[in-house]
């Protein structure tokens, strides 16, 4: 056997916990934990763990990941004693009907808190849709703003009736807590009351050649590729069978980098792989739900086998 002195950890499924496909099919687990963390506490203190994302596949921003605390107000400013007080595990707020306290088609609001802690420094794009109105604070300062200026409908968000998106370039550094205030009132949704901050991280032009560097300087490179509930969702169909993005291109250079890569496949239906010969292993773990990360630490370390 060969002792492990580092562990490359790559791929746009790696530091995201997605347990579970979009609309009806989503609930509210109890905790989200992303592979790179289940990995990280299951390896050894000395191992050394390297992340590099690789490349994107999401067709929209992916919900910012962090718990908020919401409080939620009768009326349509969200001041004085909460109605009731919610609690999310991502910046996504989606609601059929009027939240606990507030009487059927009286207006209302809510005022969600949060500190998220960036994985990456750079750049980061911060995205806003809404049914309904928003707008969201970063350590204090405006960043964007859906309540003076709506944006038109003809989302994707909150089966279609959510805004467009909105964006905004935020940097970020890695490791340090930025505090997230994200205020919404109900006046224009129709339906479904929904709010969403989204973030895709930085994704340099040589996201690839990193990725490859990585899995080369390893003892054994993991690569977790997927689908997400914007991909795996209902109402519309995926129109190829292959990884969203530049996945597959990943996965070979990847493998060709570093004879023991092992793909994870987390994606909730049937994916062409054309590259399955190039790798060490390819575990397939679906949308596994909210122990997925857990079990999957446990079959990569071998406390557990696949089966």
């Amino acid at each position: 056997p060969v002792a492990l002195r580092r562990v490359a950890v790559i791929g746009p499924n790696a530091a995201v916990a997605q347990i579970m496909g979009g609309g009806s099919s989503r609930v509210t687990p109890h905790r989200l934990v992303a592979p790179l963390d289940a990995l990280r506490d299951a390896l050894e203190p000395g191992v050394e763990v390297v992340f590099e994302q690789g490349c994107v596949a999401d067709e929209t921003a992916r919900p910012l990941p962090l718990t908020l605390t919401v409080a939620v107000f009768a009326g349509h400013e969200p001041n004085g004693e909460p109605a009731s007080v919610l609690r999310s595990l991502d910046a996504r707020l989606v609601l059929v009907g009027p939240p606990d306290g507030v009487e059927p088609g009286a207006p209302w609001s809510a005022r969600a808190t949060g500190s998220y802690v960036p994985r990456t420094t750079g750049r980061h794009e911060l995205t806003l849709s809404q049914s309904g109105r928003a707008r969201v604070f970063v350590d204090g300062a405006l960043v964007l703003d859906g309540v003076d200026d709506p944006m038109p409908p003809g989302g994707s968000d909150f089966f279609g009736f959510g805004s467009q998106e909105r964006t905004a370039f935020v940097d970020f550094d890695a490791g340090r807590a930025v505090e997230i205030v994200l205020e919404y009132h109900s006046d224009g949704a129709e339906g479904i009351y929904g709010v969403k901050l989204g973030c895709r991280m930085p994704n340099p032009p040589d996201a690839l050649d990193r990725a490859v560097a990585a899995a080369r300087a390893a003892d054994v490179a993991i690569v977790v590729v997927g689908t997400n509930d914007d991909w795996e969702t209902e109402g519309r169909d995926r129109a190829t069978m292959h990884l969203p993005g530049t996945q597959d291109e990943l996965i070979r250079a990847v493998a060709q980098a570093n004879p023991r890569t092992v793909v994870v496949v987390n994606a909730a239906s049937p994916v062409a792989m054309d590259w399955a010969d190039d790798a060490a292993a390819v575990l397939q773990c679906w949308f596994g739900g909210e122990e997925m990360a857990a079990a999957l630490a446990d079959v990569m370390t071998g406390v557990r086998e696949p089966s």
